[in-house]
């Protein structure tokens, strides 16, 4: 999940109330913290940068499934 916004956060509760593992990766200090909070993996950082993508396990063989952009102006690639 890029971004973990109110939009964000709303796509991962109805992920995560369907049964899907979801993984935040955003760039604000207290989106992230928020997720820590409610238990939601996550990281920080810019999804599009392959070293804060791969803290999160992304492309490492760890994900499946698909991918959800939250922002309006994605920074996402």
């Amino acid at each position: 999940m890029c971004g973990f916004g109110r939009v964000g956060t709303q796509a991962a509760g109805r992920l995560r109330a369907h049964g899907f593992d979801v993984v935040v990766v955003d760039t604000s200090k207290e989106r992230v913290e928020r997720a820590r909070r409610e238990g939601v993996p996550h990281c920080r950082g810019e999804p599009h940068r392959p070293s804060d993508a791969g803290a999160c396990g992304c492309g490492q063989g760890q994900v499946r499934g698909g991918f959800v952009q939250t922002r309006t102006r994605p920074t996402c690639t």
